[in-house]
């Protein structure tokens, strides 16, 4: 059974919106489904049956929006007003777990991979994978000049963690979304926003908190991880944004984003 953002979706054919719950938060909407379903509440019966469920929530990237109580864990701590809602949102959202016990709860993240990995990780399992793509954005603004044209345009946006190594080019985003590296601990402060610096190197292990940055100090390294990029980079496919659909308006949907196909 899947719980989908909509509302609620029985084996995924039939999808139900609700439109009859003003001023209350969708994970909670959301939430109290899978207590019915999960308890027998909601005319489901799985009390003494293996169940999978599958819950998307729809308030963890967009809008900003969460109850002060929410929150209230991490006034004075949090000072940028979109990074203390979001904080918000994700403590409401991981709140959810709670709700169920004797389940195996599987948390998936779209940038880290499919959810049986996961389950590997909680098992004990060594995993197989030895690096993490972030991202390469080639749309992304460009800042600067390339610093290693023969292997990877550094103006481009993109990340790459393997082993104890962290690399990062391109822009990174915005100032006020990233904490100093100040901010836990002494260290130097790296300049993320120089407009001509386009490379980041970092050692995780010896430094967590990103506190010195060592493109300089190790080419070979900074190298040999902008050739992985290139080399995820060949096997990419042409990006493709379809224009805009006027038959996927809500207005159209009973005032809910549905899949129109």
């Amino acid at each position: 059974m899947a719980l989908t953002p909509c509302g609620r979706s029985e084996a995924t054919t039939r999808p139900i919106c609700i439109l009859n719950e003003p001023r209350k938060l969708s994970a909670n909407t959301t939430k109290r489904r899978c207590r019915n379903a999960l308890y027998g509440g909601g005319g489901f019966h799985y009390l003494f049956q293996p169940l999978f469920l599958y819950l998307p929530y729809q308030n963890v990237h967009d809008p900003l929006e969460v109850p002060e109580k929410y929150t209230k864990p991490y006034q004075g701590t949090i000072k940028d007003p979109k990074r203390l809602l979001k904080a918000g949102m994700w403590y409401d959202v991981s709140s959810g777990r709670g709700s169920w016990s004797s389940c195996e709860i599987i948390k998936v993240r779209r940038t880290v991979g499919k959810y049986h990995i996961n389950i590997l990780y909680s098992q004990g399992a060594a995993s197989k994978r030895k690096e993490l793509l972030h991202n390469i954005d080639p749309f992304e603004s460009h800042r600067g000049s390339s610093m290693f044209p023969d292997i990877f345009d550094t103006r481009v946006r993109a990340g790459i963690r393997s082993g104890d190594w962290k690399l990062m080019t391109g822009k990174l985003g915005e100032a006020a979304n990233i904490a100093t590296t100040t901010t836990f601990g002494p260290g130097e402060e790296i300049e993320y926003y120089n407009p001509m610096k386009n490379i980041w190197l970092f050692n995780i292990r010896e430094d967590p908190l990103e506190t010195t940055e060592l493109s300089d100090r190790y080419p070979d390294i900074t190298r040999a991880l902008l050739r992985k990029l290139q080399s995820y980079n060949t096997t990419a496919v042409p990006v493709w944004f379809p224009p805009e659909d006027p038959k996927a308006c809500p207005h159209l949907h009973g005032g809910a984003w549905v899949p129109w196909m």
